[in-house]
């Protein structure tokens, strides 16, 4: 028989090799885990760092073959764009087009553009990038280029705007181009569009709130005797526009959200990243549902809750562009100490957000002052249903019914909002209520039968 002491060596030397074992296995897993990390790492750079990509403000935007005109799709927020093929938003249509830097250009309604190039380079951090606008207005808010051939350039038919890192607006109507500008330089020069190249001798630089407007007429004159181009103020009332208000209220929160990541000690690559995590869901969500339109997958509840947040943010934005234009017309008040309308909000009758058809839901419109002091406005509120869900009987009263295109779905998401206007300066107020489902009335019949 083996001796304990025998026995007790060969169970030690079991345990040590299983230890080992053991240890060797996690120190793979461990491995095989950070290896994973990093490509998983890599991979989501990579994937960050893909073409430009559309955010869809308020709809219509479109995209079409350059050489045909056919209409290709409705884009949608998150939809990746292809260069050589024209971007078009129709008369109520906003839509940010955000490049791998972290850069935007800002479409507004009833604009054409093409993205000619829209490149950036990680290792050189080199963006390139070439817009042609056709028709309508842009705002670019161009982060600043660190690549030696770097370059942010936007043609209309008469003039190039070329710039390093700014803001500014550029517009083309009835062969009249303007550039207004609101940070930094912008380097101008009249283009001769049927020789495709700029004219030499027109180079002009225009600095903050400085502006300048070129007429096709104009560049027949500068073919044949160049000069710079005139500079001048830009005028009070485009200033004071809700175009260049709205987008430098968006260049404001875009620098603060920059001075917050810089504050954190984050360095210009772990910027942009951070700014293209916010929407990569976004894009990812975009490819799955675009995936699901091939495949005649897509779910018609997703369907209607896209078309929910356009129709909102289109609500959103129609209430912006009055707060602006009131803002630009109310006179300064004197010795006013009266409280102002602050924010609107919907109270329901009921916390439960599924209905049946049939059912009636009670909404109440609340006013909070600037003082802290509540005022209820339902009846001067102007309400509407987003969605095919029901209809407003009265005012907060929301009666569910689903429309007989969607019933055979059997339940659908929507909302309920109103709209309460200030009769004092005319300023407008939204309010919303969560979104709810309605589902069909299921009828029960009881027969008897003996």
């Amino acid at each position: 028989m083996l001796s304990s002491k025998f026995l007790k060596i060969v169970i030690l030397m079991a345990l040590i090799v299983l230890i080992a074992v053991a240890g060797f296995f996690v120190v793979q897993d461990f491995k095989n885990k950070e290896k994973n990390k990093f490509n998983l790492e890599q991979v989501e750079e990579e994937a960050l760092a893909s073409r430009p990509w559309i955010e869809v403000i308020s709809s219509q935007t479109i995209k079409k073959n350059s050489e045909t005109k056919e209409v290709l799709m409705e884009l949608k927020t998150g939809d990746e764009l292809e260069y050589g093929e024209t971007i078009e938003t129709n008369e109520s249509g906003l839509a940010i087009i955000h490049f791998s830097d972290g850069s935007v250009l800002r479409m507004e309604e009833n604009s054409s553009l093409i993205i000619e190039e829209g490149s950036f380079d990680e290792k050189t951090e080199s963006l390139k990038v070439r817009i042609a606008l056709k028709l309508g207005r842009v705002w670019s808010r161009v982060v600043r280029l660190v690549g030696a051939d770097s370059y942010w350039e936007i043609k209309t038919s008469n003039v190039v705007a070329t710039v390093r890192g700014t803001a500014f607006g550029i517009e083309h109507f009835e062969n009249v181009s303007s550039i207004f500008v609101d940070e930094g330089k912008v380097e101008a020069d009249a283009f001769d569009f049927i020789a495709n190249k700029k004219i030499e001798g027109t180079k002009t630089i225009l600095e903050k709130n400085k502006t300048i407007e070129v007429k096709k007429e104009k560049i027949k004159e500068l073919k044949v005797k160049p000069t710079e181009l005139v500079v001048k103020e830009i005028p009070r009332e485009i200033l004071s526009g809700k175009w260049v208000a709205r987008n430098k209220e968006a260049d404001a929160r875009f620098n603060e959200k920059i001075q917050k990541l810089e504050e954190k000690g984050l360095e210009r690559k772990e910027i942009r990243i951070e700014i293209k995590k916010e929407f990569y869901d976004k894009i990812e969500k975009r490819r799955e549902e675009k995936q699901a339109e091939k495949q005649g997958t897509i779910k018609p509840e997703l369907e209607s809750k896209t078309k929910l947040e356009n129709e909102l943010s289109l609500i959103e934005q129609k209430i912006k562009d009055k707060k602006i234009e009131a803002q630009s017309v109310q006179k300064p008040l004197t010795e006013e100490t009266t409280a102002k309308p602050k924010s609107l909000a919907i109270i329901m009758s009921q916390i439960n957000i599924v209905l049946t058809e049939d059912d009636v839901l009670n909404l109440k419109a609340i006013l909070t002052m600037t003082d802290g002091a509540k005022k209820e406005v339902t009846q001067e509120c102007e309400w509407k249903v987003l969605g095919k869900i029901g209809f407003i009987k009265a005012p907060g009263a929301f009666v569910a019914k689903l429309d007989s295109s969607i019933s055979e779905l059997g339940q659908a998401p929507g909302q309920i909002v109103c709209v309460w206007t200030d009769p004092k300066t005319f300023e407008t107020f939204l309010g919303s209520a969560p979104i709810i489902k309605v589902q069909t009335k299921i009828e029960e019949n009881f027969e008897t039968r003996g």
